[in-house]
This record gives C-alpha cells, structure tokens and sequence, in this order.
C-alpha cells in the first residue's frame, strides 16, 4: 500500500509539472436512462421498471402482473419542482373464479371452495453458487522496504524539482501541494496485509398499498454474506393475503414456504323471482255478415 501512495506522489508531481491549467467546469447534470424486467411464466411473474433523467427532468414507469390476470403500470415524472405525479393504469380484464354453487348447466363452472391450508414447497439447487478465494503473494519485507525507499527518494526529488518552478496559477500550486502531502503520508505508513472485498450485507424492502384499486403486495429481503432471508406478499382476489417466507443458507438452495392468511370470500349471485307477464285477454266477436 506504502509503495502505491509513493508512486501515486510521483506521478501527481510529474503530472503537475506539466500540467496547462484550463478553465474549470462544474458538474454536468445527471442524465442516464436504465431498465430491467423479470418475466417468468412458470411461476406467473411479470414485473419491471425503466426510467430516464435529464437533469431536473425525471420521467418512467414500473408495472406488475395482478394475480387476476390485469397488468397494473404506474407511469410517473418529476418536472423540477413539480414533485412526484404518477398516473395509474390496468390493462387486460380481471379474470375471477367465482365460487357459486352452480352448475355448468346454467352457463357457468362451479369450482370448489380451496381451504386455508399452509402448504411447504422446497426448491432443490438449480446451481452451484461459485466460492471465490483470494490468494495474498507474500513478499520479503527486505524487498518491500528497499522498494518503498527507492520510491521515496525518487517522489521526494520530483517533487522537490517541482517546488523549485514558480508556479503561474493556483492550479499547479495546488497539485504540488498535494503530491508532498501524499509523499509524506505514504513515508509513514505502515504496509498491511490486503484484504479481499467484504462479504455481501444488506437489507431493504418495499410495498404498496391502495384500497381503492384493491393492491396490496410487497416483499423484504435481508443478507448476511452466503445466509439470505426474507418473504414477498400479496392480497388474492378471494381476500386471502398470500406470503411466500424463503431463505438461502449457504448451498441449500432456495428454500421457501407458502402460507395463507385469512379466508377465502365468495360473492353469493342471486337471482329473483322470474318476471311476470300479462295474460292475454279476447273480447267477444261481433256479427260479420257477407255481402
């Protein structure tokens, strides 16, 4: 680590010597533009997103697949200070198994009422998840204190080269500046051992909830290097809220479980008294007489 300061201390003083200072810049606007989607139709997923900024300007959508078979989209922008303005959509129709008690005789199917039942679904490995080492060299410390002074004494000449020129601008004082404070950080620094990247950490989740479209769905995940847990949710058109509790320990693979909560409700169809018509009434005929 000594030695990489070192060199960066030469190449900075290096750099600044010949450096034409020019005007300076501010930040440009953030612009970018990404997308992603997962559509899987064995387990019936079908959700995404895709946004694009021009500075202050925002604009994108995110949809989902309904379990009643509707693609809900949620279009939105910012425009400077306009705030948040989003627009939801449906597109198809709702597609619903009533439970009704009627036969296929009266134009419609009837299908039995499905118990609140937990059921345990274990998902064997599909892969391997790859182990990635990380090999240190071990070097002499003779040769790493030789290297380390051979770089010092070389950045304490640039640099002390560089200082001797009368800068023109703040510009290259400043890059001189900051080579000699790099050089004299890095001659007393102690090298360590170097360390691989940490293991994966995090947690987060999201939801929705609008009674007025009747959605309510949303998942939270949470990581701990090669020990994943967390569950997704959402309310079925029956009532039920259905919550899939998964996890992944190490090679076990995913490992979820499928529980319901709450009943299912199905609207009863009633139908009324048959309409009645009147009865027809005939008078008694008149004489008809032929000519």
């Amino acid at each position: 680590m000594a030695c990489k300061l070192l060199f960066l201390a030469a190449l900075v003083a290096l750099s600044a010597a010949s450096y034409v200072p020019q005007d300076s810049y501010r930040a440009a606007p953030a612009n970018y533009d990404f997308n992603w989607a997962v559509n899987d139709a064995a387990s019936g997923n079908n959700y995404g997103q895709q946004e694009a900024r021009d500075g202050d300007n925002t604009q994108g959508y995110y949809f989902v697949q309904l379990p009643d078979g509707r693609l809900q989209k949620v279009t939105y922008s910012v425009q400077g200070d306009s705030g948040f303005l989003a627009e939801v959509t449906y597109e198809g129709e709702a597609q619903l198994q009533w439970h009704i008690g009627m036969t296929q005789s009266q134009g419609l199917t009837a299908f039995p009422s499905p118990a609140a039942t937990t059921a345990i679904t274990t998902i064997s490995p599909l892969y391997k998840p790859r182990r990635f080492s990380v090999t240190t060299i071990h070097t002499p410390a003779s040769c790493i204190n030789m290297a380390c002074k051979l770089l010092l004494v070389l950045a304490t000449l640039v640099a002390l080269s560089a200082a001797s020129y009368v800068p023109q601008d703040s510009y290259r004082a400043l890059l001189l500046v900051l080579a000699a404070f790099v050089a004299l950080s890095a001659a007393s620094y102690v090298p360590q051992d170097s360390y691989g990247a940490a293991p994966a950490n995090y947690d987060f989740n999201w939801a929705v909830n609008d009674a007025a479209s009747s959605n309510n769905y949303g998942q939270q995940e949470a990581r701990d290097g090669d020990n994943t847990q967390g569950y997704y949710f959402v309310q079925l058109p029956d009532g039920r809220l259905q919550k899939v509790t998964y996890s992944v320990q190490g090679d076990s693979g995913f490992l979820a479980e499928v529980t319901y909560e709450g009943e299912a409700q199905y609207p009863q169809q009633g139908y009324g008294a048959p309409a009645r018509h009147p009865t027809p009434t005939y008078g008694t005929p008149g004489p008809h007489y032929a000519r």
